[in-house]
């Protein structure tokens, strides 16, 4: 997908010399992807079972401690559902 190279929070995707984590890139289309979340009006809802059932079976299916529905927004992502972590969003910046 294309990324934005400048302006709006301009972020580089890759392994930095350390082997720590660097955020992903921005989008091209990122006003319009926030636009759109926001409009489903699913941030900061409740949980919902439909949702829980789908990471709770991924995390068997594929036999891993953590599985998350996540929903990235400006500064964050939060999760809608949870398995194996008790956080319920992160800053975007631990985003991949």
């Amino acid at each position: 997908f294309p990324v934005r190279q400048s302006g709006r929070g301009s972020r580089d995707s890759t392994m930095g010399a350390e082997g720590k984590h660097s955020p992903a890139p921005i989008p091209e289309n990122e006003d319009d992807r926030i636009s759109m979340l926001h409009s489903l009006n699913i941030l900061d809802t409740p949980p919902e079972e439909s949702f829980d059932d789908i990471v709770k079976m991924l995390s068997s299916v594929f036999r891993v401690p953590i599985a998350l529905v996540s929903l990235v927004d400006d500064n964050r992502q939060w999760f809608k559902a949870r398995v194996g972590l008790e956080a319920e969003c992160t800053s975007r910046e631990s985003s991949f």
